[in-house]
């Protein structure tokens, strides 16, 4: 009805000449007497384009009302657009031409300006729109592959409809609502779908002929840029990692990307020294390569550099670091060859290291026979020529590399042994030092193996001190030099696991205190008894190993205890530790650690006794080999490791480092050792904040890009306490200071690249590739995050926010990302990460709302450009990105959004945090994307 009415106005109006604002006016009142007005504007749109070009020539007064109703907003863009496939006159360059010069002014102002249309006619219009250019230019292609004489008359058309195709392309606004209408409209992209296949076939069979033009090339490239930005022929994710990294701002920094990765290489128990397996190394370092943006070149230039500049002049590490460069990283560089799918050319990388490093290499022996016995190893695996090592002083294999091809020999003997009881026979007659076996199985990945057997013969031998002792002596020196790492394997608990996890915390030392029980009180009488008055001959005679082992504890307590109190004489103390040491290698190793920490504790009465004690251990008499060896070398680590302390104020310390790595911007193994122990003692969150203010108070952006770059590798001692401290703490404050977020380049990827840190740590924990969190980490994690779970800020603006006036803006605080559980996450995930990134956004969100929108939008824009741009610069890894930006309000970023513009990265967010498959998220993402407009940045 709506239809005839109107065909009768505009016949009449043509017959009578009628002005088009008259023509308007009648038009407007139809719509508004129509109940379904949505309706009645389509048809509007759809009998103007009909009979304006009905014919080979275009009607002009048809014509001026359609143009006059556009400018008068009685009928939009998308109404146009949805009337296009009425229009088949192809052949009809004139009329094509017209038409195509108001749909160019059409999709010009859709994709700056508001649409206010149902979102139902977004996803339908903007889906015909593309697929009638699609079918236009198919047409034309045609008709100038069988005459191209006629591109004199079709060319200037050919041409406009390829450009308004790359147009649509490159609109953010175009791309999102065709990425939502996709799965709103499938039996409508299902189509457009067939088009395009349809024009890539055609395009294809153009190309078999070998007489292709110009502007077959420029066809070509437009539909590669379609194939490109439309969810098309592959999976979605795919496209829409492309869609966010399309108006990420690349950085220009001059300074050394490579400095991170070196002090993350360089920091204690990294992945060239850790006991993790090789594949589990491989895989970690390529998602840290990723986040940092480096090639694999760089990254196998960085490790040669660390592993080889790690030796000390005097050779003291000298074993591990030939078991690193031999074993470990070889086994990098052959994983790297064949899974990267990139083709390395190793030996020049090879060459600029000797080159930037020669004068280390002449000054120090070991490290050029360690150079020499890597290239050999190079050159067996086929990594580089016999010839090209030759060029750098290669003759042969050396000693270095022989020895160790012995000893990784020996340990594949002894992890492949099937009677584990000959395992201890294996290790108490060689010859070889026992600390290079364990570093050539770590290197290897195997030292989980040999970690598993001696449990497994510990638990067959729990009484013979002679094998249950030898097994605890090897597991506590593998706990000293690797930490936690190689006994996560062991599902079951033990008594020797049980005791390592109750003292140790990675290489960490723990503070333990517990009261015996009457039971194990009368047992501890009755050890003292028997160690009182040893037999000359017999073993064992203390009592079962596995039952010393549970009441070390509380045996030297009460040897130490009752000396301080003049109830046992010194010597006859001496003697009891002393027949302890010679007769139970688990009670007398269990007893030495409670004995050093004791001897740590100061100078009372029971620190001096367990400090005159201490030196016993270097007079053991042993039978075993390894029992003696091991005596010596456990003992020592830890009367070392109570004996490190910082001899200067750590805070002065740390300080001191980060202005010596800034002007340097090498780093070394001593340095991240002591920036290891600066951390510790200062605790997570004022080591946090010295690294954010060593960024904050450069007044220069080259000293802040290089102060940037070594606090983002000086995070990589506490992967989850930093991040977490920089949302709870540090983020507040520098959005409430004008002169922190007016410069927010350095802190915002400070933050977006903790933040990946923190996601590889999620994915990676357990795997063995990086170290857990101390106690004092663990302490800081759960005190700050039940403190910051309802306070987003420290500032007194930031807590106006809490009041009653302010109520609407934390009803709009929810969170689409909610209804979509992170692909990364898992419900054995602990809720302070979910937390944490929550509060990020909340945070993000109130300071925008706040403060308006001068101050904080840098920040705001830079840090999401940070966050995408460190993991999808390369098109990989979008989990990363979508398991950080799930946690953003959606609120937040409408707010974004309506100050960025519509031509920022923003719907591609919105896009990524929402789950398009329910309807009424499609239509309020959708909505908010047709809202928006193109403006500038402020």
């Amino acid at each position: 009805m709506a239809t005839e009415v109107i065909m009768n106005l505009i016949y009449d109006a043509t017959s009578k000449r009628q002005p088009d604002f008259l023509v308007a006016t009648h038009l407007k009142n139809i719509i508004n007497n129509n109940r379904d007005k949505e309706y009645v504007i389509l048809e509007v749109a759809s009998v103007l384009l009909e009979q304006a070009f009905q014919g080979t020539i275009t009607n002009s007064y048809v014509l001026s009302y359609l143009k006059y109703c556009l400018r008068a907003q009685l009928i939009t863009p998308c109404s146009v657009f949805g009337s296009l496939p009425a229009f088949k006159a192809f052949d009809a360059p004139e009329t094509l031409n017209v038409l195509l010069a108001l749909l160019g002014d059409q999709i010009t102002e859709f994709s700056q300006q508001r649409a206010d249309d149902p979102v139902p006619r977004l996803f339908q219009s903007v889906i015909t729109l593309v697929n009638w250019l699609v079918n236009a230019v198919r047409h034309l292609l045609q008709r100038l592959q069988e005459q191209p004489e006629l591109w004199n008359r079709l060319g200037e058309n050919y041409s406009m409809i390829v450009s308004y195709l790359a147009i649509i392309c490159e609109s953010k606004k175009f791309c999102s609502l065709l990425y939502i209408g996709s799965i709103d409209e499938p039996e409508m992209w299902k189509g457009m779908t067939q088009s395009v296949e349809q024009l890539k076939s055609e395009l294809a069979r153009i190309a078999e002929t070998m007489q292709r033009q110009q502007f077959h090339f420029d066809l070509d490239n437009v539909l590669n840029m379609m194939i490109s930005s439309f969810p098309l022929f592959e999976e979605p994710v795919q496209n829409l990692s492309r869609m966010l990294c399309q108006s990420v701002n690349h950085d220009s920094s001059s300074v050394s990307i490579l400095m991170p990765l070196e002090m993350m290489l360089c920091a204690p128990n990294s992945v060239l020294y850790n006991s993790s397996s090789i594949e589990n190394s491989f895989q970690f370092l390529r998602e840290i390569q990723n986040v940092l943006n480096v090639s694999s070149e760089d990254v196998l230039k960085t490790i040669f550099t660390v592993g080889m500049t790690s030796v000390p002049l005097d050779s003291s590490n000298l074993f591990r670091c030939s078991a690193v460069m031999l074993i470990r990283v070889p086994q990098l560089i052959s994983l790297y060859l064949t899974k990267t799918g990139e083709s390395i050319n190793l030996f020049p990388l090879v060459v600029s290291f000797y080159n930037t490093h020669c004068n280390k290499l002449k000054r120090s022996q070991e490290m050029q026979i360690l150079f020499v016995s890597f290239l050999h190893v190079l050159v067996n695996q086929n990594s580089i020529s016999h010839q090209d090592a030759a060029k750098l002083g290669y003759q042969g294999q050396t000693d270095m590399s022989k020895n160790l091809a012995v000893v990784h020999a020996l340990f594949e003997k002894i992890t492949n042994e099937k009677k584990p009881l000959k395992v201890i026979d294996y290790l108490d007659k060689m010859t070889i030092d026992f600390d290079t076996l364990l570093y050539v199985g770590a290197a290897g990945g195997n030292l989980n193996k040999l970690v598993a057997l001696l449990i497994s013969v510990s638990q067959q031998e729990t009484t013979k001190d002679a094998i249950f002792g030898s097994c605890f002596l090897v597991l506590f020196r593998i706990q000293c030099l690797f930490g936690n790492e190689p006994f996560r394997i062991i599902s079951m608990q033990t008594p020797i696991t049980k005791w390592l996890s109750t003292f140790f915390l990675d290489t960490k030392l723990k503070r333990y205190h517990e009261e015996p029980t009457q039971q194990q009180q009368e047992f501890i009488d009755l050890v003292l008894t028997k160690l009182n008055d040893i037999p000359k001959k017999g073993v064992d005679h203390a009592g079962p190993a596995s039952s010393i082992l549970e009441i070390s504890y509380s045996l030297i307590t009460t040897i130490i205890t009752a000396t301080s109190q003049g109830l046992c004489p010194e010597e006859n103390a001496h003697q009891l530790f002393s027949n302890l040491r010679d007769h139970s290698r688990t009670g007398f190793m269990a007893c030495f650690l409670v004995l050093a920490q004791i001897a740590s504790e100061g100078n009372s009465s029971t620190a001096l006794i367990a400090t005159k004690m201490i030196p016993l251990y270097k007079s053991a008499k042993l039978k075993s080999k390894l029992a003696s060896n091991l005596y010596q070398k456990n003992c020592q680590w830890m009367e070392d490791y109570f004996q490190v302390n910082l001899k200067e104020d750590p805070k002065e310390k740390l300080e001191d480092l980060i202005k010596k790595l800034s002007i340097s911007l090498r780093s070394s193994q001593q340095q991240m050792h002591d920036i290891k122990r600066c951390a510790d003692e200062l605790g997570t969150d004022l080591f946090t904040k010295i690294l954010t203010g060593s960024i904050m108070k450069q007044t220069r952006k080259d000293l802040s890009e290089r102060a940037c770059a070594v606090a983002i590798g000086a995070s990589s001692v506490d992967w989850v306490g930093v991040p977490l401290s920089l949302i709870w703490y540090q983020v507040p404050e520098v959005m409430c200071a004008v002169e922190h977020a007016s410069v927010a380049d350095p802190f915002a990827l400070f933050l977006a690249t903790s933040l990946h840190f923190l996601s590889i740590y999620q994915r990676n924990k357990g795997f063995n590739v990086i170290h857990a969190p101390t106690d004092l980490q663990k302490m800081f994690i759960e005190v700050a995050g039940k403190e910051r779970s309802h306070f987003h800020g420290r500032m007194g603006d930031q807590r106006m926010l809490y009041t009653d006036a302010n109520k609407v803006i934390f009803d709009r605080l929810e969170s689409l990302a909610s209804i979509r559980f992170p692909p990364a996450a898992t419900t054995n995930d602990p809720l302070f990460i979910m937390n944490a990134f929550h509060s990020l956004g909340r945070t993000l969100h109130l300071s925008l709302t706040n403060s308006g929108p001068h101050l904080p939008v840098d920040f705001c824009m830079t840090l999401l450009d940070k966050i995408i741009r460190r993991s999808l610069s390369n098109n990989i890894n979008i989990d990363n990105v979508l398991n950080i930006l799930q946690y953003l309000p959606f609120s937040f970023l409408n707010v974004l959004l309506q100050i960025s513009g519509i031509n920022s990265n923003i719907p591609a967010v919105l896009l990524s945090v929402v789950d398009l498959q329910l309807p009424n998220v499609r239509t309020k993402v959708a909505r908010l994307i047709a809202l928006g407009e193109a403006r500038p940045l402020p």
